[in-house]
């Protein structure tokens, strides 16, 4: 059955699918998920993030986003999700939300 396979439906994935950039990064991560599995994507289009656009919108642009090793992808998204984590304390320290 989906539920012992794994498959979660859009409608029961709660979270954001963050990248940076979205074009590039959910591209590819679709294109694997179809070869992986038979099933659709799991995440509604509509939840899909820009992390660039967030981090820089709050944080200085220049901001140093290294983490471990340049251009390893586990290292990337480890950076690119401490960068929206800062971004994210920023806006709420700015308006309080």
């Amino acid at each position: 059955s989906l539920s012992d396979s794994g498959y979660v439906p859009v409608w029961r994935f709660p979270g954001h699918v963050w990248a940076w950039p979205p074009s590039f990064d959910i591209v590819i991560l679709l294109n694997a998920w179809k070869k992986a599995t038979l099933h659709k994507q799991f995440w509604d289009r509509r939840k899909e993030r820009d992390a660039r656009t967030y981090a820089v919108t709050f944080l200085d642009e220049k901001h140093d986003k290294t983490y471990g090793i340049p251009h390893n992808a586990l290292d990337d998204a480890i950076a690119q999700a401490l960068l929206v984590k800062e971004a994210h304390a920023r806006k709420h320290s700015l308006f309080g939300e």
